[in-house]
């Protein structure tokens, strides 16, 4: 009987989900007619919209209900604001769009409250204002939560290659939180689980998440990007450096090059012969740059292979952390 129940459960969900989409759509489609009414009768073709009220023209002023100031005050602002036939889809003096603006205020709570007042009205998720998509200011200015509102509520990804999420210098949103300051680790996790995918692109410099992660010398999201199928451990940046070279740099991360070099033997594991631009190689980062350590310089050795038990030993076993997501047999088809 529990699974008879939860069956009908989960109709019900989906049957109320697609009744709510359509009341909405049918609000907006009545909005915006009621708008173009109001244009035909007489109302200026400079305000947001217009709603005949009572025999009267109900104008609303552009300039002061702008998504700025409707944050100044409540969310249910925002509500009225398209009630009284104001366009989901409006842009600002600054040409920027509301769902723009509201993943990338500063006041969190209303943030997320005028976020999911704008996608109850069906604005478009994908718009593109000034080179960017509403999931771009989102990883620039938002939080972990606008960003998932978006993604649940449809947005692309870049899982659909013929919709391009790349920002104007051709980063994804993943890597544009990563470059954040503070790092943003519940942010990182919600756009990883929902376009594991771009951990594997690289923006127009040749930066990737691997390399950014190694940048921070965080062992745990390096371990992550590196659980994604397909990952280039060798991928260059402007400079030819891979993610071995950086690990070298400074005080050397031992434990992330261990990664790097796990499995033994395999053809997955990053390369100790490539050379940037100078040529150099991992070796020569490690003694040059690194402090001249005798066990780095016997590690990044291309005659030397790492043993198991030294694996063992530091605790270097990726595993693999998303082999219950249903994405994972996918990506590895590809």
């Amino acid at each position: 009987m529990s699974i008879i129940r939860a069956f009908v459960h989960k109709h019900q969900k989906a049957d109320a989900e697609k009744l709510r989409e359509r009341q909405a759509a049918i609000r907006l489609r009545s909005i915006r007619r009621s708008r173009g009414l109001a244009y035909r009768a007489g109302a200026k073709l400079s305000s947001v919209g217009a709603e005949p009220s009572k025999g009267k023209q109900a104008l609303i002023d552009k300039d002061a209900l702008t998504l700025r100031a409707l944050l100044e005050s409540k969310p249910v602002a925002l509500n009225d604001f398209i009630k009284g036939g104001g366009d989901p889809e409006y842009r600002d003096s600054d040409g920027y769009p509301l769902l723009h603006l509201s993943v990338g205020a500063d006041n969190a709570p209303i943030c997320h409250e005028c976020v999911k007042a704008l996608l109850n009205w069906q604005p478009s998720l994908d718009r593109i204002a000034l080179h960017h998509r509403p999931i771009n200011y989102s990883a620039a200015f938002g939080d972990s939560e606008t960003s998932r509102l978006l993604l649940e509520a449809g947005c692309n990804t870049g899982r659909n290659k013929s919709v391009s999420v790349v920002d104007a210098l051709g980063r994804t949103p993943l890597l544009t939180v990563m470059l954040r300051t503070p790092f943003d680790r519940a942010h990182f996790q919600v756009l990883l689980l929902h376009f594991p995918g771009a951990a594997r692109v690289a923006d127009a410099k040749g930066l990737t998440p691997l390399h950014r992660a190694i940048e921070l010398k965080d062992e745990d999201v390096v371990r992550t990007i590196l659980d994604v199928p397909k990952v280039n451990r060798d991928a260059k940046d402007k400079l030819g450096r891979t993610a071995l070279m950086l690990a070298c740099i400074g005080v050397p991360q031992f434990n992330v090059c261990l990664m790097l070099l796990d499995p033994p033997g395999s053809s997955e594991q990053a390369s100790r012969t490539t050379q940037d631009t100078n040529g150099w190689n991992a070796r020569k980062y490690a003694m040059h740059l690194g402090g001249g350590n005798a066990t780095m310089a016997a590690l990044l050795n291309p005659a030397f292979e790492v043993p198991l038990h030294l694996l063992k030993r530091r605790n270097i076993d990726r595993g693999r952390r998303f082999k219950d997501i249903d994405w994972m047999d996918e990506l590895e088809d590809e």
